[in-house]
């Protein structure tokens, strides 16, 4: 490598590595339980959610029990589980379609490591808003894309 893109690369990431601590990350919540969802969905008033697992989780009937809880309460979910190991940008950008398209309000990420991470990439490409906000920049895209469309 070039001495001087290394210079370059040292100095790049000499300061994101100051900068890292001021940046809006968001550390997502760890629930024990699969019946917690129904009601944190519940009392943020959401009604539909995503699921971003692996094909093995889904097939395997694992999310089974979580369903349930969602369907008991009356929140539809979309469930991707087209997660592969080492997730691209382009699976993230598949998922972030999804989303949108179907008008989910939350995401729920669920399984191993690569689903983890899928859910961990696609919620922090969407900038840390509140749901009002988030729910206006979505309407906005749409409004994009139906003006293409015609």
């Amino acid at each position: 490598m070039n001495t001087f893109k290394k210079i370059y690369c040292r100095i790049f990431q000499s300061c994101f590595k100051l900068v890292i601590p001021i940046l809006p990350y968001r550390t997502p919540e760890i629930l024990k339980s699969t019946s917690l969802i129904s009601h944190i969905c519940m009392d943020n008033h959401i009604s539909k959610v995503m699921v971003i697992t692996d094909f093995t989780v889904h097939q395997l009937g694992i999310l089974d029990r979580m369903c349930e809880h969602l369907d008991h309460h009356s929140i539809s979910y979309v469930i991707y589980d087209k997660t592969v190991a080492n997730p691209t940008s382009d699976n993230v950008e598949e998922a972030k379609n999804l989303y949108l398209s179907s008008n989910c309000q939350a995401l729920i990420g669920f399984g191993g490591g690569s689903s983890l991470r899928e859910f961990s990439r696609m919620s922090n490409s969407f900038p840390a808003r509140d749901s009002h906000s988030f729910r206006h920049r979505r309407e906005k895209e749409r409004e994009k894309v139906d003006r293409v469309q015609e």
